[in-house]
């Protein structure tokens, strides 16, 4: 048979999945936010908010209690038990004087912070108020949202109603205001619609349709876009054109919050899957994510990026914070990465490190091509364990097996050969990025030189250490099944 060595094809280089990179600089920052305070209340936290005043304290609504947390203390100072239902919504007022709360009562009842004395009742809602919010321009105003479907604004001063904005469908479940204007506010609605209202003239903007209930939304720091829950994602819409920028699908479950970080370059989410999310706008990628104990419902994060509030639905509330350096209160930028330093890293570093593996990857290729094509596999697979390159031996074993000749390359060998084909399936036959024909390949050499064995010390000692760990895994194995049924068996009684 004739081989024609210009038409042999080159050695295939596998491509295995990427790992995961060393963690980067944003990572670092908010892993810094440790020191977890477990609370346990005995209902649910429905909601919390952070006062834009400094030093940034935070309201946690569950049950029929409002609890008012100093940041410095990490914890409550306060306590307002004047609800005779479950509170849904509190908010600060943004010189974090007034607090504004309602919830399943049917009412709007609004707080001396200082006193915690009640100065007005607005009780025009006929369904549990959701949300309210107050008037950027004018600390004076109100707006709320109620299961009655309606959107109020009230006055202050006055306590009476101003205005009534009739228009969604069903529960109306937030609401937000414009940070570029308190004449424009969004409303999102369990009727899969989310509406923009101008105050002055008392009509609707615009209405956004979606394919899902929409639970938050977040007016971005510029005005000109929105973030909104939307079933289990998140839909970012530019307002002025009213296309969709991007939808993010990271969650498994209901998205049931939103807020941006303090330097407003970060967006979380938190999920009834027990996961915070945060968000890099620059490239809408998943930049870090904190896991919880149970669905989380609610959560803030103070104006300085100091403190992370999580509530869950079975009482609990984590506080996470972090020490800020006397530095970082003047900057605006915090600790992470900026977009564009990622880019010029990319563009340098990283394209050099591909060049270089390339190189690399070509260079010990070459003598794995030369010896197949004169059909030397056992030399081909020698020299691919001589670089000790485990990409490149498992690339030369998957061609070996392709032509049927890992036999070939097996065969004939002495001890120290042997030994080097042992030692790479010691190490790799239980790491499932490697291992896929490293079982075939023991069994082979097990057939090929059983008669032999026991003369070589070292070579029965490796072929011993395999066999051990490969009854460790499988009894392992055996456990994890026993535990994952009884585990089920536990679940399934509970659940009856």
């Amino acid at each position: 048979v004739r081989y024609d060595n210009d038409k042999a094809r080159n050695l295939p280089i596998k491509r295995f999945p990427r790992l995961p990179n060393q963690v980067t600089a944003e990572q670092r920052y908010w892993n810094t936010f440790k020191y977890p305070i477990i609370n346990k209340y005995p209902a649910s936290v429905n909601a919390i908010n952070f006062s834009l005043a400094d030093p940034h304290d935070f309201v946690v609504a569950t049950g029929t209690v409002l609890h008012l947390y100093d940041p410095l203390t990490n914890e409550a100072k306060k306590s307002i038990s004047q609800f005779k239902q479950t509170v849904r919504c509190a908010t600060f007022r943004n010189d974090g004087k007034l607090l504004a709360a309602g919830g399943d009562d049917k009412k709007v009842q609004l707080f001396d912070v200082a006193t915690r004395g009640i100065l007005r009742q607005f009780r025009d809602h006929k369904g549990s108020v959701q949300d309210v919010q107050f008037l950027k321009d004018s600390d004076t105003q109100i707006v709320t949202v109620s299961e009655d479907k309606a959107v109020r604004i009230f006055d202050i001063p006055t306590e009476k109603l101003v205005h009534t904005f009739l228009g969604h469908e069903d529960y109306v479940r937030c609401v937000r205001v414009s940070p570029t204007s308190s004449n424009v506010i969004a409303t999102a609605s369990y009727d899969h619609t989310v509406k923009l209202w101008d105050i002055r003239s008392e009509e609707i903007v615009a209405s956004f349709e979606h394919d899902h209930p929409v639970e938050r939304l977040q007016f971005f720091p510029s005005g000109s876009a929105i973030a909104c829950a939307v079933g289990n994602g998140i839909l970012l819409r530019d307002i002025v054109t009213g296309k969709q920028i991007v939808q993010l699908g990271n969650h498994q479950k209901t998205t049931t919050a939103l807020h941006f970080d303090g330097t407003g370059t970060r967006l979380f989410s938190a999920s009834l899957d027990h996961q915070v999310k945060i968000y890099d706008l620059d490239t809408y990628r998943v930049s870090h994510s904190i896991k919880y104990a149970s669905p989380i419902l609610d959560f803030g994060i103070s104006k300085n990026n100091s403190h992370l509030v999580v509530g869950m639905n079975d009482g609990t509330m984590s506080i996470r914070r972090r020490e800020i350096g006397n530095d970082e209160e003047t900057q605006k930028n915090p600790g992470f990465l900026s977009a564009q330093h990622r880019h010029i890293r990319d563009d340098d570093s990283s394209q050099l490190e591909v060049d270089a593996l390339a190189e690399e990857e070509t260079a010990n290729r070459q003598p794995c091509d030369h010896f197949l094509r004169k059909f030397l596999f056992k030399e081909a697979l020698d020299y691919a364990l001589g670089t000790s390159d485990v990409v490149l031996i498992c690339s030369l074993i998957d061609e070996l097996v392709i032509r049927s000749c890992v036999g070939y390359a097996l065969a004939g060998r002495d001890n120290q050969e042997l030994l080097a084909i042992l030692g790479f399936i010691h190490k790799y036959i239980l790491n499932p990025r490697y291992n896929t024909h490293l079982f075939m390949i023991f069994d082979i050499i097990l057939d090929k030189y059983a008669a032999v064995l026991g003369r070589a010390p070292r070579v029965d000692e490796l072929i011993l250490n395999i066999h051990l760990k490969l009854k460790n895994e499988v009894e392992l194995q055996q456990k994890m099944f026993k535990l994952v049924g009884a585990l089920e068996m536990v679940m399934t009684t509970t659940s009856l």
